[in-house]
């Protein structure tokens, strides 16, 4: 499978990747800073029509002329018609563009105006052109690869002085074991939520949005942007980390690894495993696609029965996550359903095996603001 321009542009992440670097070029280019405010124009207008609570700090008449803004997408969409073709970009670039994509995901509630804009055919059509020479750089290769099994390392994470302990925390039980109680809490809760919750899908309510793993299993990543690890760099829904342990991961030889590149995967995995999650995610998963439906994810307990871990390939990310994904199912779900990839990160590996391990031996990365993360130790 080849990650063709089209179909990174097809997924919520992918689009806003190649916004974010088309306009993070050139700051002294007048073309970009037009490009940049008339974007900024826009997702206000976007973000205004849909009620988001916005506020502009601005002096003289510049609140006023926002407050009022009509700059539309296809507005955007002829500033990037203007712009000339674009060299691939170099590593740096592509590591703020990605981080500024995977920062800006958002499954509890409507995607921000800038994720509207970019969602506009017009605005797509204009990025086609970038999104191929984005993909034409070497710093963009191995996206569609299995997971690479010798280059696993796994992320701790700590604030401001926190001091880490010697060994990572290490759950007791078995990886079995931590599958049966999330799935005994996952239909707890969405019962709970059925009896309690409004069934109107655009009422104001939250609850668990996320459809990955439960967290007490190992997870891992394996591609680095920029010679740092994708599993810091790239972190969805990040809290205030200011420090990040780095571990290695040994992933014995013969563990099976199902890898999801595609909307189809998901939904085959979906449908061969569903889990009727619908009162749980009824709220969160309308708000940030626009969807009513049934809403289905993997029941990991029963995944976990036939392979030994799942691989979210960055292509898969960037093409999928955020998504209203359809799935086709039969039987006691059969009818109209749908599932979101959420809460997952680009490249993460989460694994069912208690054979795979984590070192004791780590690396210590902290943040250095606008140069983003620095290894240390």
């Amino acid at each position: 499978m080849v990650l063709t321009a089209e179909t990174l542009l097809d997924g919520p992440r992918g689009r806003r990747l190649v916004l974010e670097w088309v306009v993070g070029r050139g700051d002294h280019d007048p073309a970009c800073r037009r490009l940049r405010q008339v974007l900024f124009d826009a997702a206000y207008g976007q973000g205004r029509d849909r009620g988001h609570a916005i506020s502009i700090v601005s002096y003289g008449s510049g609140g006023s002329r926002l407050e009022h803004s009509t700059t539309t997408p296809s507005a955007v969409a002829v500033v990037l018609d203007d712009l000339p073709d674009a060299p691939p970009p170099t590593p740096g670039e592509l590591r703020s563009a990605l981080r500024a994509s995977v920062d800006s995901a958002r499954y509890w509630q409507d995607p921000d105006g800038e994720d509207h804009v970019v969602a506009d055919p017009a605005v797509r059509r204009a990025l086609r052109r970038f999104a191929a020479a984005l993909l034409d750089s070497s710093a963009a290769a191995g996206w569609s690869d299995d997971v690479r099994r010798s280059e696993q390392v796994t992320v701790r994470w700590f604030e401001g002085d926190d001091e880490p302990a010697e060994k990572p925390a290490v759950d007791p039980r078995t990886a079995r074991e931590v599958l049966a109680a999330w799935r005994t809490a996952t239909i707890e809760d969405d019962l709970r939520a059925r009896r309690e919750r409004p069934t109107d899908p655009t009422a104001n309510w939250s609850g668990t949005w996320w459809s990955k793993p439960p967290t007490q299993l190992t997870r891992s990543t394996g591609l680095r942007v920029d010679g740092r690890p994708l599993g810091v760099e790239l972190v969805e829904d990040r809290f205030s980390w200011t420090a990040a342990e780095v571990r290695p991961v040994t992933v014995p030889g013969g563990l099976r690894v199902l890898e999801v590149r595609s909307a189809d995967d998901w939904a085959a995995l979906c449908r061969a495993h569903p889990l009727d999650v619908t009162g749980e995610k009824r709220h969160d998963w309308y708000h940030t696609t626009g969807r009513v439906s049934r809403w289905v994810m993997p029941d990991w307990s029963a995944v976990a029965r036939e392979v030994d871990g799942v691989h979210l390939t960055l292509e898969g990310y960037l093409r999928c996550a955020g998504r209203a994904i359809d799935v086709g199912l039969s039987g006691a779900l059969a009818g109209d359903a749908a599932s979101v990839i959420a809460g997952w990160n680009p490249d993460e590996t989460v694994w069912f095996s208690d054979a795979v391990t984590v070192a004791t031996e780590c690396q210590r990365w902290v943040w250095v603001g606008r140069d983003g993360w620095t290894l240390v130790r």
